[in-house]
């Protein structure tokens, strides 16, 4: 709304989208008809059923949307509501975490392997998801036998949740901010958290450095800011 403003655009209408309650949004849309470009903030489960729901009600069509991730890598929205041709929709390039990529071998590697000395939560997580226990756990008390969960990781065909790739490239940028802002304010030599890190009058430093994180996410030239 500030940016808005700034720059003199005009914003009409401000909708809120409760889940599983749809039906008012076109009555809020048709309150200004002249305002035709609408701006989408939803999340990635909720704007199939409202481009659905929006798809049956409105008419005329008059509608141009433009959406971010939850929308642009949602093909199926787009494939059963021939009406929203013509939709602008704006994702950050990244590469594709299928095809047996770092990550995927990772995580399979992880939950093959008998050794615990890496991130020992791993085989611990997958265990409480699936409820189940794996063949070398200690704790055999989580339901029954996992069976071959690591295998869907080792599928050239596996498709990762859409914000896998967000998840990592933020945790990087996290990790990445946080270790330069830990040598600032404690040095090299430190091998634990100092008082100036913890120090609630020093945390402007701690998210400075994380925000100032740029990371090349495509195996290109795009950079990523952490904001």
């Amino acid at each position: 709304m500030q940016n808005a403003n700034k720059f003199k655009i005009y914003i009409a209408n401000e909708i809120e989208v409760k889940e599983n309650d749809y039906q008012k949004i076109k009555d809020n849309l048709n309150k200004n008809p002249s305002a035709t470009v609408v701006l989408l903030f939803l999340k990635s489960h909720v704007v199939r059923d409202v481009m659905t729901e929006l798809h049956k009600t409105l008419k005329p069509w008059r509608y141009l949307f433009i959406g971010s991730e939850a929308f642009g890598t949602r093909t199926d929205v787009l494939a059963d509501n021939p009406n929203l041709e013509g939709t602008i929709t704006l994702s950050l390039q990244m590469k594709p975490l299928t095809g047996n990529s770092k990550f995927e071998s990772y995580l399979y590697n992880r939950l093959n392997s008998i050794d615990t000395d890496i991130n020992p939560w791993t085989k611990h997580y997958f265990e409480q998801k699936k409820s189940c226990y794996l063949a070398e756990s200690y704790d055999k008390q989580s339901g029954s036998k996992c069976s071959d969960i690591a295998e869907e990781y080792n599928d050239k065909d596996y498709q990762p949740e859409l914000w896998t790739s967000f998840a990592i490239n933020a945790m990087f940028a996290l990790l990445q901010g946080s270790e330069k802002a830990f040598i600032e304010l404690c040095g090299h030599e430190s091998q634990s958290l100092c008082n100036r890190y913890t120090d609630k009058t020093e945390i402007e430093i701690v998210l400075e450095k994380i925000k100032a994180v740029k990371m090349v996410i495509d195996e290109k030239t795009t950079n990523f800011q952490s904001v």
